[in-house]
């Protein structure tokens, strides 16, 4: 199955939201996990090396398709009304075999 990097940082407010979007986040991963998709995942840190900012997910998944579906439920917070919410984070494919320790 090809492998999908998704990052996403989370905004001037996000250290704020996580305690809240926490627990949802980490089921969604759990859920991966029991498919037996996520290679890796883990926070990304600021420069200080202690504060959240984000995170990252190297998941497998059988199309890119499939692997925006994960994406998109990754939204945690509804956009504001009237506004259309753009998509979360960055994804990236990655071709079989390149991903060197993985």
């Amino acid at each position: 199955m090809p492998i999908f990097v998704m990052r996403g940082l989370d905004g001037p407010e996000g250290l704020g939201r996580r305690p809240a979007v926490r627990p949802l986040h980490l089921e969604h991963l759990r859920e991966l996990e029991r498919q037996q998709q996520i290679r890796f995942a883990g926070p990304i840190f600021a420069d200080d090396g202690t504060t959240p900012i984000g995170s990252v997910v190297v998941f497998e998944s059988s199309d890119l398709a499939a692997a925006r579906s994960h994406q998109n439920v990754r939204r945690y917070t509804p956009a504001p009304a009237g506004q259309a919410r753009p998509p979360s984070g960055r994804l990236d494919q990655r071709p079989p075999g390149r991903c060197p320790g993985i």
